[in-house]
């Protein structure tokens, strides 16, 4: 649907600030925040986080800047267009990061020192997603 276009008197939400909606509730899940949390950094009410997560109300650069710090990471990955992964071909990861246990899981991948059981256990990923 092109950009700006209103379906049923509601104009949809633009692509990217879908996307940026996404990133800023995965950087505040990582950082341990709850959108009330979030929501008191930016004197803002829990409700109108919900509705930058979603993509409905687009976010000002100062309000990205002050989740930044509250989140702890870089304004810029909040940016689909400054991380490169859009000229790689690849999906952006930050769909799958909002599934319920993703984040827990790849923070325990990440405690894993061992290359080969790594390595394994993406193997066995992989070979469960092919038997679904």
């Amino acid at each position: 649907m092109p950009k700006g276009q209103k379906t049923l008197g509601r104009k949809m939400p633009n692509p990217i600030d879908i996307e940026v909606g996404k990133r800023i509730r995965v950087y505040r899940q990582q950082a341990g925040l709850s959108q009330t949390q979030l929501g008191d950094a930016l004197k803002l009410t829990f409700q109108q986080v919900q509705k930058y997560e979603k993509g409905v109300n687009r976010v000002a650069p100062s309000r990205l800047e002050v989740i930044a710090r509250a989140c702890g990471v870089p304004v810029s990955v909040f940016m689909p267009s400054l991380d490169g992964q859009k000229d790689k071909g690849g999906p952006l990861p930050f769909a799958e990061l909002q599934i319920h246990g993703a984040q827990d899981l790849l923070a325990a991948y990440g405690k894993i020192k061992n290359s080969k059981v790594r390595a394994a256990l993406v193997a066995l990923a992989d070979e469960m997603v092919g038997h679904v």
